[in-house]
């Protein structure tokens, strides 16, 4: 299984690239990268032409980035799983409050067939940005994940604003 974390998007709710922006003092790729370094130093973050600040900052840092055509988060996608033939891990760089615990214990739940992590927030059906994307598969299995604030993707900057809160809030700040 490649890692991989999804860090190619327009961020054109957020009105820029979002990932670069800064939350409780770091950046907010970095919450998603020290997520992932927690479950495994194997892991590559695919960027596109569409944030060149964020493949700046992450080559930079010395990160391996595998560039994607940046022509939508499924055609990406497809584009990994077309280059890496295998099955991917993907976590969304956006989505800040996934935790190691959580990651493994989805991990734990694959079984060959692509899975999509949900989450029910105020009654809502939520994708939080965490899935595995299997070539093998035509069926995409939703699996429910449960978590306090695992609903909330950085999209725009209200939620910037919000994850700050929250941050700062579990830091005690």
């Amino acid at each position: 299984m490649h890692y991989i974390i999804m860090a190619g998007g327009k961020g054109s709710r957020f009105g820029g690239e979002k990932l670069v922006a800064e939350l409780c003092g770091k950046r907010v790729i970095d919450f998603i990268i020290g997520h992932m370094s927690a479950v495994t130093n194997n892991f590559v973050i695919a960027t596109s032409h569409n944030a060149p600040n964020t493949r700046k900052y992450l080559i930079d840092m010395g990160y391996d980035v595998l560039n994607t055509p940046g022509l939508g988060y499924p055609q990406d996608v497809k584009f990994l799983q077309d280059n890496l033939r295998d099955d991917l891990l993907l976590l969304n760089g956006d989505a800040v409050f996934i935790s190691p615990d959580v990651i493994r214990s989805f991990i734990s739940k694959f079984e060959g067939k692509s899975m999509t992590g949900i989450t029910l927030y105020k009654g809502t059906k939520v994708y939080i940005g965490l899935n595995i994307a299997s070539p093998n598969s035509i069926e995409d299995i939703e699996i429910p994940i449960q978590g306090e604030l695992i609903h909330l993707n950085i999209n725009t900057r209200e939620d910037l604003m919000e994850a700050s809160k929250k941050c700062k809030e579990l830091c005690g700040l």
